[in-house]
């Protein structure tokens, strides 16, 4: 049986929040096309972020 286990998040090295940071949101980020579902956290209010589909759809939490 062949195991192999890594100390990296699924995401890659960074991470995908990480990867991702926290930025200040503006809406040129929030109409960026993505390849994947992505999430991006802003700086400035802590938990708010938004979702951004391969559709283009933008949604936002906080």
């Amino acid at each position: 049986m062949d195991t192999t286990t890594t100390t990296e998040p699924a995401g890659g090295p960074a991470g995908k929040r990480a990867r991702n940071g926290a930025v200040i949101l503006t809406d040129r980020l929030c109409e960026k096309r993505v390849a994947k579902r992505t999430k991006i956290y802003d700086r400035k209010c802590p938990g708010l972020y938004v979702s951004i589909t391969t559709a283009g759809v933008a949604t936002f939490s906080f």
